[in-house]
């Protein structure tokens, strides 16, 4: 019916590329299946895709999509994508770089950082991110993906001018954005970098890391 047709198209808007790599009919079947599982519950679009990804990966023998391994992840990311979108401007970050230049050095290693809520990290083994690239209606890639090539780190954030954005980051970014989630201090972090130091020490990751994070509106605040 028309309630139906009205979800299938709310969840074709959320997951653009995966309808584009599988098709449009077999797209309108993954949902259906979908949807059976995991009736409407909300009049909150984002909600109601909140699960197709891990739904993807979960059913893939049945689905039939087994020789598409990296469609859970890909979703996972236009999901991330599009939670990232609808967060209120309100929450994009103020720029606390100067106040925190300005603790005294014997805090430092006490201090807690605050995300954005407008910050989304996607783990893959699969290139996500150059898959997502290269069925956007804009793509001018051509050149053949080889999934197998290995993934990263995928990270969706507001910069502070509310620009929404996507990069493949660093194993160092992805490592520290992953302990901030944890809510860790920056002595703990320190420490956890420095048993294991990926390109260069906990210090220099500090001056390089840290200060981006924050340029970037990923990091709100911080507090001890």
């Amino acid at each position: 019916g028309s309630a139906q047709a009205g979800l299938q198209s709310a969840l074709s808007d959320i997951f653009p590329v995966c309808e584009r790599l599988v098709g449009r009919r077999f797209f309108l079947g993954l949902v259906s299946h979908y949807l059976k599982v995991h009736p409407s519950q909300s009049f909150d679009i984002g909600e109601l895709g909140a699960c197709f990804p891990q739904f993807l990966k979960e059913n893939a023998l049945q689905l039939n999509i087994e020789e598409l391994p990296y469609l859970g992840d890909v979703t996972q990311l236009e999901l991330c994508w599009h939670q990232v979108q609808d967060q209120s401007l309100e929450s994009a970050a103020v720029n606390n770089l100067q106040a925190l230049s300005e603790v005294d050095e014997d805090q430092q290693a006490a201090i807690r950082f605050t995300l954005s809520a407008s910050t989304r990290l996607v783990n893959s083994i699969y290139p996500i991110f150059r898959i997502w690239q290269a069925n956007q209606q804009s793509a001018t890639d051509t050149d053949d993906i080889n999934v197998m090539e290995g993934g990263g780190a995928v990270f969706i954030w507001r910069d502070l001018l509310f620009k929404l954005r996507m990069e493949s980051v660093s194993e160092t970014v992805s490592s520290w954005m992953q302990a901030l989630q944890q809510n860790l201090t920056l002595g703990e972090i320190e420490l956890m970098h420095n048993d294991n130091s990926i390109n260069q020490n906990a210090s220099d990751q500090i001056e390089q890391v840290l200060p981006w994070l924050m340029q970037q509106g990923i990091i709100d605040g911080f507090y001890f």
